[in-house]
């Protein structure tokens, strides 16, 4: 919680939400917005990266700021559905995750959106050095020396 979150590509930022207050870990989460604050990068065409549940007014970047790998672009929080501080990284085909009804809540996931699969290089997965890989739920991942 509080560390900094680097960005791990190069790209357009094509979203960003931030001050939406963080979740009681293990007792409340926000439903009305899963992602809590995030930044969307666009790394390539088809191909949107999230970083979601940073702390609330801690995202250092903007809509259309053009971020590079290792750059720092908030801070690791509890924001949105989710119960204990965590970031959320995915890549996936389109911008949107959700789909809404006339009032602005989530009803359903947006029909062409894609998961992509997401590797990483030279990071530490639980103190030890990965070259090249995915890491797994339940690992603690750092930056490589």
């Amino acid at each position: 919680y509080g560390q900094p979150v680097l960005s791990p590509t190069d790209g357009e930022v094509v979203a960003v939400v931030d001050g939406l207050p963080e979740s009681q870990p293990k007792i409340e989460t926000d439903a009305e917005n899963p992602v809590g604050n995030h930044v969307v990068i666009k790394v390539d065409e088809n191909e949107y990266l999230y970083i979601a549940h940073m702390q609330p007014n801690s995202i250092l970047v903007s809509l259309g700021d053009t971020v590079t790998v290792g750059q720092q672009i908030g801070l690791c929080g509890n924001s949105g559905n989710t119960s204990e501080p965590h970031i959320h990284i995915h890549l996936q085909t389109t911008l949107e995750i959700f789909t809404y009804d006339d009032h602005g809540n989530i009803n359903g996931f947006a029909k062409d959106a894609r998961g992509l699969p997401l590797r990483f290089h030279n990071y530490l997965a639980n103190g030890e050095l990965v070259e090249i890989g995915m890491p797994i739920g339940g690992q603690f991942i750092q930056n490589a020396p």
